[in-house]
């Protein structure tokens, strides 16, 4: 499926995993999900590769709901 040029794939395992292989409880509290601290380490894994993409330009929104400023209760 990941062809690297619309569809990427970065494993990024590696940083729930302590030294002998196991999961660190600390990044993955019940070995299944991140903790926050977790999900930070996840975000500075995959960030170059992110940047990389974007070439460090966020891209604007287009979507009508995420550029609408006004409240729902307006519309």
């Amino acid at each position: 499926m990941a062809d690297g040029e619309k569809v990427f794939w970065r494993d990024v395992n590696h940083v729930f995993l302590r030294t002998d292989g196991t999961i660190n409880a600390d990044l993955m509290w019940d070995l299944l999900h991140p903790s926050p601290a977790g999900a930070e380490a996840w975000a500075k894994a995959v960030m170059p590769t992110l940047r990389n993409l974007l070439k460090d330009k966020p891209r604007p929104a287009t979507h009508p709901k995420a550029t609408d400023p006004r409240p729902k209760s307006d519309k």
